[in-house]
Formats: C-alpha cells, sequence, structure tokens
C-alpha cells in the first residue's frame, strides 16, 4: 500500500472539495431564478474555500519539521 503522511493527507482531502461540477448540474435540475443564481454562488464559494484551505493545508504540511512530516506505520 501507498503511503502518505497525515498532513499530506489533510491537504489532499481538502482540495477534494472543489469538485463542483456535480452540484452546479443537481442545482441546475432542481432550481431555477433566484434561487439558482444563489445555489450557483454558494457552489463556487465553497470550491474557493477549499481550494484555499487545501493549499493552505498543503503548505504548512511542506513546512512542518520532520518528525511531523514522517508517515506513521
Amino acid at each position: 500500500p501507498l503511503t502518505l503522511a497525515w498532513p499530506q493527507l489533510a491537504g489532499v482531502a481538502t482540495v477534494a472539495g472543489i469538485g463542483f461540477t456535480v452540484s452546479l448540474l443537481l442545482a441546475d435540475i432542481a432550481f431555477a431564478g433566484p434561487e439558482l443564481a444563489e445555489a450557483k454562488i454558494g457552489i463556487l464559494t465553497a470550491s474557493a474555500t477549499a481550494a484555499a484551505l487545501g493549499w493552505t493545508f498543503l503548505r504548512v504540511a511542506g513546512r512542518l519539521p520532520a518528525r511531523w512530516r514522517r508517515v506513521a506505520t
């Protein structure tokens, strides 16, 4: 199995929140008019937040001391 340290795993998991295309599709099917516009704004805001948090997690994980970055066994 592939080994991964916890800080990198947390960063990659946060970046996974960017996948918003299915959310946009479902919002398009479920809403119309102003509700659709609000849903799109919420989805895009959540995606941008996930991207920023993921970038931050991965930047911080790269700067951690070696003892914190090692893979748990």
